[in-house]
């Protein structure tokens, strides 16, 4: 995947800081994986007496909870899709959940066709939710809700905010994101706060000339909204900070939305936590993986198959010397547990890639066994096997 990285450096001086701004194309090899489409995403979730209080309140996220007796307007499912990020939307069954509708005290009515319960703790949660009548109120609900947790900066403040973002435990990745309006969408607040652990976010509003230079864009036009990511090649010294501004490109990871942009995160964090200033916690791989957002996301995964639901990626997976189907996935690994994200990408394009192999510290012949020549692989590594024709399978070439 062709990316643009503007570089740039920073010096520490005796006036304050310098920036001297360079601007490069680089290659970066693509860590990203085609989440499923729409329809496999599980946006409604059936809640239950023995669910809805740690589902609901105890999350921090708005919820949408639409009652019904047996089925829901489509209204409703083109809502939660498009939503998706900013809000979980749930599902209760009035005919079957007496026990948990009598417990939330709900009033069945033409006008009470959903509840809104609003981002924050539980104690909020019980007393701030209002009834909507359809979808739309929903929506307008859902949106005012979310807080905007980024700050709203000025080129002048650009260098304060990168030097709070390395303070931080972890420290941060600079993200910048520009806009032409005073609001942020629901999608893009839902992303500030989801990965406020791991990236410090600020929104220039309306940027100047002077504004985009003080990041490094050289260009005096830039598309709005973009976001950019502020990486660093190394993580030495703090005296002299060279930086590469990676930028969100839709012609290349698709729209601005929810599912796109928390992909691209898991791309940077990934690849340029080890080099980020400060205590970056690399060796970490509860920090490294974002342990805590897999944990929330995957579950958006859940992917159904004939009304069923399908189980959420498999702890273990297990080892096959010779693959024999044409389309399979193996991973080479030094680990006996793959990283978190991993298991989430297999079970979300299971459909699509029938089986998932993994070797675990890998001999020579494991190698040559898939047509490797090389004796030394990086590891962990990743290799999709197919087939030049789909002729006869007794003698498949890879």
């Amino acid at each position: 995947m062709s990316l643009l990285l503007l570089s740039f450096v920073i010096y520490s001086c005796a006036n304050g800081m310098e920036t001297i701004v360079k601007t490069k194309h680089f290659d970066i090899p693509s860590q990203e994986t085609p989440l499923p489409p729409n329809e496999k995403f599980l946006d409604i979730f059936p809640l239950t007496l023995d669910n809805f209080t740690e589902r609901v309140l105890k999350n921090k996220d708005p919820w949408v909870v639409i009652f019904h007796e047996g089925s829901i307007p489509r209204a409703w499912k083109t809502m939660a899709a498009s939503l998706r990020g900013s809000a979980w939307f749930g599902m209760v069954d009035i005919k079957s959940e007496e026990k948990l509708v009598k417990k939330i005290k709900y009033e069945n009515g033409t006008d009470n066709l959903a509840r809104v319960y609003p981002y924050g703790l539980p104690a909020k949660k019980k007393d701030s939710w209002k009834y909507v009548k359809n979808a739309e109120q929903a929506r307008l609900a859902v949106i005012e809700c979310i807080p905007d947790t980024s700050l709203k900066i000025k080129g002048r403040d650009v260098q304060d905010f990168l030097f709070e973002s390395f303070a931080t435990n972890p420290s941060k990745f600079p993200a910048v994101f520009f806009t032409n309006e005073e609001e942020s969408p629901s999608f893009i607040r839902a992303i500030f706060v989801r990965f406020q652990k791991y990236f410090n976010f600020a929104r220039f509003v309306l940027p100047t000339i002077e504004d985009m230079r003080a990041i490094g864009l050289q260009e005096e036009i830039v598309d709005l909204p973009s976001l950019y990511i502020l990486v660093t090649p190394d993580a030495g010294p703090t005296d002299r900070i060279n930086f590469n501004a990676i930028e969100y490109r839709p012609q290349i990871m698709g729209s601005m939305n929810y599912p796109n942009v928390l992909q691209f995160l898991f791309m940077v964090n990934h690849q340029f936590r080890h080099q980020l200033q400060g205590d970056n916690k690399s060796t970490n791989l509860t920090i490294m993986n974002m342990q805590d957002v897999v944990e929330i996301e995957q579950k958006r995964f859940e992917i159904m198959i004939k009304g069923r639901k399908q189980a959420v990626a498999p702890k273990k997976v297990e080892k096959v010397k010779v693959p024999d189907i044409e389309k399979t996935a193996t991973q080479h690994n030094d680990e006996e547990e793959s990283p978190s994200f991993i298991p989430a990408i297999f079970c979300a394009i299971s459909e699509i890639f029938q089986l998932f192999a993994r070797f675990v510290l890998p001999t020579i012949e494991d190698m040559r066994e898939l047509g490797l020549q090389e004796e030394i692989v990086d590891l962990p590594s990743l290799y999709i096997l197919v087939t030049p024709d789909a002729g006869p399978n007794r003698q498949n070439k890879f």
